[in-house]
Formats: structure tokens, C-alpha cells, sequence
């Protein structure tokens, strides 16, 4: 807490001409979440737009879309789905949103229309339709080799509500691929289009196109070959559980992610998440094995500890990755030879090497079930330190890039975040204080704020950064939320209205061009 003297009123102090405020620094990040697109602080909703700007309910999972080749220097998009507007997202790199396929807040099920549907629509003068969906929560890129073609990839979606499976096209054609539409069930099959899921969840799929589903309500993971034959590998439909097993002899208790190598044969396995724990399948012989956490109990836990004499030995972290260590995991990706997971209840990224028996959080933390910008910390222990970042209940994450420099997207929240490891860039924000009118109800009232920023050798730049400011009244509700871009050579005046007397807030956030944050938050006594 950083305390300013202001030029203006202080009623406490008439004789002086001066007014105090208390200004906070909230965080400074870099290289680590920033905000990317949607708006945590803000109340969910649908709308399409660049950044903070947009709205999503809750974004849930997402894919990268493969580029073209050659590839544009800076292009690629995301796909994200958002199950309780029933539509799938897209997001270009600058960070706009638009709505990707399906219809915001009309629930069904609904295909693209074909050419000669298309046609006879228009004919007797009928709109043809778009698709939808009914809760779509997972997506996976898939190889196009159902019908023989090798034409680019397509993503797969699990259309959860009407328990079928649904295949997308790169220019948001919407086809059903397996499952009977809103008929729950648990069906095997060499047709594709008369088997039978309930609620499927997550999806992954291998380098030869078979795709393995998660199927949360039938307590199986089931496989869809690549020629269109489902097949359940472990589990027993309707028989709920946590035994390890081989086959028909596993029980699952609330499947949710799965994941694969990026081939699937490097190691014979599927990574499973089942209610607080990931479990392992053998592919080669339908084996499966609880390997981090339990099923049914929830809990946090970085290993390796440290005791008095030191670090755990292999054997002792091996013992101790099966304790109580995640809380309602809901997202699962392979890299390299590392797991990452999103750690939901948590509010948590967590890393796990299997092979070195070593877990450790990589942003986000138990105590912060909020998204704010901050460092990672890295797998450093001891309490979270305010710089580090948090992240509300995150659901997926995907992350690429090579070497050093490592970028990736976490959904949380209401938001789609950036993570960003590698070497800090060299420029360096701080905000000046917060200058202010007095406050008076129904009165506006204006805030001045001011950033400036420092290069690597510390003289002052300049640069762009985007800012978000909230005007909270002393009850704890918005009065205000004003956003805009500006540069650091200038300050941004704010004009605002408080309704209700008593100690009001102001919180100010802005992120550079070269994604370093700076924050601060300010009281003011409003008075009648």
C-alpha cells in the first residue's frame, strides 16, 4: 500500500490544500498470463469483438487450427467452445472474436445444409439454417480419413447434450459423425450413424485417425476407428467406480479429459482424467492404472516436497503423486514428455513428469479463485507470492511454440488467457499516482491516470498499451467500466458517476504492446 498526496480537498486536513488516496499496485507481469480475449471481471455473456471486448459464458475447451503453408508470419487461430451459448468461437491472433458455428442461446441439433437442401430452400423461399448445437464441451483436430480423403484436418466435437459426436470443417460445415442424435445410450458398432454415446466428453486422436472418446455417462472410453467401427476399451456401461482393472474390469467415476501422445505409439496409451485423478490405459492390453491423485478425493499437493532431511527419494514421490494432489481436473494435454493439466477446483496449472515423478503448479493457486495477471511461478514453493499470477477455474489449456519461447491459451473464467514463458522483454511499466476530484454522489467524478514506461536501460519510451478501469461503489457494485487505448506518453482522463455515498473504488489495469501489465487501485470517500 503506497499512500500519495493530491492537490484538492482534504476535508480532514482543510488547513494543508491536500487529499490522500491509497493506491495499491495490484501486479506487474512479465512474460507471464496476460489477458487475451473476453472479460473475467465482466458478467458472462455473448458478444463478439477484439479482446476484453468480447464475452463469453464459458469458454471451455479449445484447439489451434493448423496453419497454411507456408505459413503467414503471426497467423493461426483458435477454436473455442462456449457450451452454455451453444456455439463454437473462433480467434484470430490480434484477438477477435466472432461466433465460429451454431446459433448463441438456441440449443439443438441441426447440420449445415447441403447443395440441394441449400437450393430447394431458396427456391420456396425458406432461410436454409445454420447448424446447432446443444452444449458442444470438447474438441480435437482430427485426420480426415473417414472418407478416404486426406484433405487438411477437421476438428470433432463433443456435442454433450444431444450425446452425439460431430464433425466441423475448417470453413464451419457442421456434420454429425457418430451417435444417434438426442438419444442417450451406449451402443457398439461398425456404422457410425446407429451407435449410441451419453453425454460425451473429451476426444483425442491419434496419427493413424482413431479418435477416443471419453464417454462420461456410460463410465467408458470408447474408440472410433478410423474406417468408422466403435468399440468400448475400458469400463463397464452403467457401472460407476474408481477399481483399477483390465477392460470390462475398470471402473471410471466422472470422466472428463483424455489425452495422447502426439503418437499414440510412442507409449500405448491414453491419459485419462476421472473425477480427481489421472489414470492411465494401456492400449496394448486395455490395462488400467490410477498414476497421479485419487478418483475420489480432492486435494493439493507439489511434488516433490521437502522434509527435514531433504528432498523425497523416486519411491517416496512415486507414493506420493497417488495422494489427494488435484480437485476436479477438466483439461489434459501431452507435451513432450510432460502432462499438462488444467486443474480446476484448484484454480491451478499443474505439470506432471511421470517419468521423474515430479508435480509442480505452473500459475494459479488454491487460495486465488480469480484470473489476475502475474508471473508464473514455476513450481517455486512456499506461499503465493502477489506477483504470481491466478486463474478462475480453468478448464483447457494448449500450449506450442519452440525453445525458449513458449506460448500458450488457458481457458478461465470468462476469459481466454495468454501464458507466455521465456525471457522477459526489456521494457518496464509504472504507474504513476492517481490524481482525482472530490466525490460526490451524483456528482461526476474524474480520475486522472498515468503509465510510463522504462527500456532496458531504464530511460523512458514510449508505447501503446490497451487499459481497463472499474468504478465500484461502496456497496461492491459497478458503477462503471470504461476501457480504451492509449499511449504512455499521455494520461487518461476518466469521467464517471457515483450513486451512493461512502468509501468508493477505483481499480485500474493496463497491459503494454509487449504484454507487461501494470495495475493499481485507489479509495474515495464519496460524500453527499
Amino acid at each position: 500500500m503506497v499512500e500519495a498526496l493530491h492537490p484538492g480537498t482534504d476535508p480532514d486536513d482543510p488547513r494543508t490544500g491536500l487529499w490522500r488516496s491509497q493506491i495499491q499496485l495490484l501486479n506487474v507481469d512479465v512474460r507471464g498470463v496476460m489477458p487475451f480475449a473476453g472479460n473475467t471481471v465482466a458478467e458472462g455473456g455473448h458478444a463478439d469483438g477484439r479482446g476484453l471486448a468480447a464475452r463469453f459464458r464459458e469458454p471451455f475447451d479449445l484447439a489451434r487450427l493448423p496453419a497454411p503453408d507456408p505459413q503467414p508470419p503471426g497467423q493461426w487461430d483458435l477454436v473455442v467452445t462456449d457450451p452454455r451459448s451453444h456455439v463454437l468461437r473462433r480467434v484470430d491472433a490480434d484477438g477477435e472474436v466472432t461466433t465460429f458455428c451454431g446459433q448463441a442461446d438456441q440449443p439443438g441439433h441441426r447440420d449445415s445444409p447441403g447443395m440441394l437442401q441449400g437450393l430447394a430452400s431458396w427456391f420456396r423461399g425458406e432461410p436454409a439454417g445454420g447448424a446447432l448445437f446443444r452444449r458442444p464441451t470438447y474438441l480435437a483436430l482430427d485426420v480426415h480419413r473417414w472418407t478416404g480423403l486426406l484433405r487438411g484436418r477437421d476438428l470433432l466435437v463433443s456435442d454433450s447434450g444431444n450425446h452425439v459426436i460431430r464433425r466441423v470443417s475448417q470453413d464451419g460445415k457442421v456434420a454429425t459423425a457418430a451417435g444417434i442424435p438426442g438419444q442417450a445410450g451406449h451402443q457398439d458398432g461398425d456404422d457410425p450413424m446407429r451407435v449410441r454415446f451419453h453425454d460425451p466428453h473429451r476426444i483425442a486422436v491419434d496419427d493413424l485417425g482413431n479418435a477416443y472418446v471419453a464417454d462420461r455417462g456410460n463410465h467408458v472410453i470408447r474408440r472410433i476407428a478410423s474406417d468408422g467401427k466403435v468399440t468400448t476399451l475400458a469400463g463397464s456401461p452403467g457401472r460407476a467406480g474408481t477399481a483399477d482393472g483390465a477392460g470390462p474390469e475398470a471402473r471410471f467415476s466422472d470422466l472428463k479429459g483424455l489425452a495422447c501422445r502426439p503418437s499414440v505409439h510412442q507409449d500405448w496409451a491414453l491419459y485419462v482424467l476421472d473425477g480427481h485423478a489421472v489414470r492411465k490405459l494401456n492400449l496394448r492390453d486395455g490395462v488400467v492404472t490410477t498414476v497421479l491423485g485419487r478418483a475420489d478425493a480432492p486435494g493439493f499437493l507439489d511434488v516433490p516436497g521437502h522434509e527435514a532431511d531433504g528432498p523425497l527419494d523416486l519411491g517416496n514421490r512415486l507414493l506420493a503423486l497417488r495422494r489427494p494432489c488435484l480437485n476436479d481436473p477438466a483439461g489434459i494435454r501431452c507435451a513432450e514428455n510432460l502432462l499438462l493439466i488444467a486443474d480446476r477446483g484448484n484454480h491451478a496449472i499443474r505439470v506432471a513428469d511421470l517419468a521423474g515423478a515430479h508435480l509442480t503448479t505452473l500459475a494459479g493457486t488454491p487460495e486465488r479463485p480469480e484470473t489476475r495477471w502475474g508471473l508464473l511461478r514455476d513450481g517455486v514453493p512456499g506461499p503465493p507470492d502477489p506477483r504470481h499470477a491466478a486463474l478462475e477455474a480453468p478448464t483447457a489449456i494448449d500450449f506450442g511454440g519452440n525453445g525458449p519461447e513458449r506460448t500458450g491459451f488457458v481457458c478461465a473464467g470468462r476469459s481466454l488467457v495468454l501464458v507466455h514463458s521465456g525471457d522477459p522483454p526489456g521494457d518496464q511499466p509504472q504507474m504513476g499516482p492517481m490524481e482525482y476530484s472530490p466525490a460526490r454522489r451524483n456528482a461526476p467524478f474524474l480520475v486522472r491516470c498515468s503509465v510510463h514506461t522504462r527500456n532496458d536501460r531504464w530511460q523512458y519510451t514510449v508505447r501503446t498499451f490497451h487499459y481497463l478501469v472499474d468504478f465500484i461503489e461502496p456497496d461492491g457494485t459497478l458503477a462503471a467500466r470504461l476501457e480504451g487505448t492509449e499511449s504512455t506518453a499521455w494520461p487518461v482522463v476518466l469521467a464517471a458517476v457515483f450513486t451512493q455515498a461512502g468509501t468508493a473504488t477505483v481499480v485500474f489495469r493496463a497491459v503494454t504492446d509487449q504484454g507487461v501489465s501494470v495495475g493499481g487501485q485507489a479509495t474515495v470517500q464519496v460524500e453527499d
